[in-house]
């Protein structure tokens, strides 16, 4: 199953937007990202969250949606909680939507869930306009995506063996840390590419306008 979760950052385009939430099976708003809902013309399966960033008279709208309001003093942010929502529901594919963008600290911790969702038995990704951020922890295999720039990150003290195929800066058995910088803006050259690695985990950025 696929689910997209709309968090409460900086919205997407509405075309962009709507690649996504065409192919979901089940989608999850955290909290402000119900109203981002309305401009993306859908109507969501589940909102949570504790509430406190959406308007009250918007909320009472959704009439047909499930919604879970927590406590504001809580352990989880809100698109944790969506996530987590839709772990439970069976999705086994994740694009989160409206997770970067207005506060550094939000769009960071979004970005490590990437993490959670893996560990938990699911794929999943960050979508904006700018990019496509995913996790890799074997292999990433791109088609037909020449003169694409990704950019590359270490998430592990010690990334070990990374291999890029079909990049303008191939790699060979490469070990990177957390303050490697050397993945940042490379190209595919090759209408089939590759990124592996043997142990650690990678974050991989698929920029769209570069």
């Amino acid at each position: 199953m696929k689910a997209v979760v709309i968090s409460g950052g900086q919205p997407l385009s509405v075309a962009r937007a709507q690649v996504h939430l065409n192919g979901a099976d089940y989608v999850i708003c955290a909290d402000k990202g119900a109203e981002y809902a309305e401009l993306y013309g859908i109507v969501p399966n589940l909102i949570v969250g504790d509430m406190d960033s959406i308007d009250e008279l918007k909320l009472a709208e959704y009439t047909k949606s499930k919604i879970i309001k927590s406590s504001r003093e809580k352990d989880y942010t809100d698109t944790h909680l969506a996530i987590i929502k839709a772990l439970a529901a069976g999705a086994k594919e994740i694009t989160v939507l409206c997770a970067t963008g207005l506060r550094s600290d939000h769009a960071i911790a979004n970005i490590r869930l990437l993490l959670f969702i893996k560990e938990n038995g699911s794929t999943g990704k960050i979508v904006d306009d700018e990019n496509t951020i995913s996790l890799c922890t074997g292999e990433t295999v791109f088609h037909n995506k020449k003169g694409m720039t990704v950019s590359i990150l270490s998430l592990s003290d010690v990334a070990q063996g990374i291999n890029l195929e079909g990049f303008k800066y191939p790699l060979i058995e490469y070990n990177a840390g957390l303050d490697w910088t050397k993945g940042i803006s490379n190209e595919i050259t090759s209408n089939y590419a590759r990124i592996s690695i043997n142990s650690g985990r990678l974050l991989i950025f698929e920029i769209h306008n570069a």
